[in-house]
């Protein structure tokens, strides 16, 4: 990875060959794309705005390029979805490199996705319902051909996901942001201020304001059927994506100050795919408790 780096920042030619070359290669292998966003991070964070915009500009002309010599059904929301992620991806790094704060940065995605969220519900009008008439629409072959009792349980599921899939899908689509995001600042890190990214991960704590506000849109995400508590519930799906980073860190920070065995490590990904809940959990309190510091003092 630090050579690939390397070879990005040897020119602007080279930066754009690389954003470029593995934006398109991700129309096949999607998690390429993350590659392709950190590249853009990594100018913008090194070199400043400018340059990444150039760089950002000059691969999505490539790659729409290329997109349009392959005329699929898909290929125009894959190329969008692409397109906004490097846009984002370029927007944070320069708030990154602005406040040299990763929670800031990690902040600053959230608030982007809870707009996002808020333009959609307002668009659509009851976003459960066009999820469902999507589904309906997209699966329809597949229904016509089960069973009467079959149908009727696909479609309870469907029904189910169709409540969750707008906080779901932006909370997704974030995490590739971020992703992208640390992608580049660790490369950065590796070849101008090796450690500096682990000192930056491990101190991840967002503020009390943004405890606050999580705190009051849970509070309102309470209330009975109302297009505020349903834009909410989407809201706290960002806000515990926001958490359970916190507790990777705090859990990542822990086992580096006390020297203990990458066995913790392993657990803690366990409980992020089981509970992410309860990761969560701990990441907020942390925000009042800092159990960090508190270790840091015992050591």
């Amino acid at each position: 990875m630090k050579a690939l780096a390397a070879f990005i920042m040897r020119g602007q030619t080279h930066a754009i060959a690389i954003t470029a070359g593995f934006a398109i290669l991700s129309l096949v292998f999607p998690l390429l794309g993350l590659l392709s966003a950190a590249a853009v991070g990594l100018v913008t964070l090194r070199l400043g705005p400018m340059n990444g915009l150039l760089v950002l500009l000059a691969a999505s002309v490539l790659v729409t390029g290329v997109a349009m010599l392959t005329a699929t059904p898909l290929i125009i929301p894959t190329i969008v979805s692409l397109l906004v992620l490097l846009v984002l991806v370029w927007i944070v790094a320069i708030a990154l490199r602005v406040t040299r704060s990763l929670a800031l940065s990690v902040t600053a995605v959230a608030a982007i996705g809870g707009f996002f969220v808020v333009v959609f519900h307002l668009m659509v009008g009851d976003p459960a319902a066009w999820w469902q008439a999507n589904f309906d629409e997209f699966f329809a072959q597949a229904t016509d051909s089960m069973m009467m009792d079959q149908q009727m349980v696909f479609q309870q599921n469907l029904a189910t996901w169709s409540v969750i899939m707008t906080g779901f899908v932006t909370m997704a689509f974030l995490l590739n942001v971020i992703f992208s995001l640390f992608i580049a600042r660790s490369w950065q890190a590796a070849l101008y201020n090796p450690g500096g990214f682990r000192d930056e991960f491990h101190g991840v704590q967002f503020s009390k304001q943004v405890a606050i506000i999580s705190l009051v849109i849970a509070t309102l995400a309470l209330l009975p059927d109302s297009a505020i508590a349903s834009i909410s519930k989407d809201l706290l799906m960002l806000i515990m994506m926001l958490y359970v980073l916190q507790g990777i860190s705090i859990v990542h920070a822990i086992v580096g100050m006390k020297g203990l065995h990458w066995a913790w490590l392993v657990g803690l990904y366990l409980l992020v795919l089981l509970m992410p809940q309860f990761v969560a959990i701990t990441g907020y309190i942390d925000t009042w408790l800092d159990f960090r510091k508190r270790v840091a003092k015992q050591n």
